[in-house]
């Protein structure tokens, strides 16, 4: 089991969760956006995204962050 803290379009925080079939299936890949589907819920007053499926959203690359490494 995986634990994620996401930032939304709102700038808002939100946690995920992710077991070990989903993350089988649908690993992390490093740092970036990412497309999340799944379901919430709420334990102790707190929402959390259980994850079905999840994939990295390309990107354009920023020329300025090529130099640092």
């Amino acid at each position: 089991m995986f634990f994620g803290t996401w930032i939304d379009a709102e700038g808002e925080y939100f946690d995920t969760a992710h077991f070990a079939d989903c993350s089988e299936k649908y690993p992390f890949q490093g740092g970036g956006c990412y497309l999340l589907l799944g379901t919430v819920g709420v334990d102790f007053h707190f929402p959390t995204v259980t994850i079905k499926k999840m994939a990295k959203m390309p990107f354009i690359p920023d020329p300025r962050m090529a130099q640092i490494v």
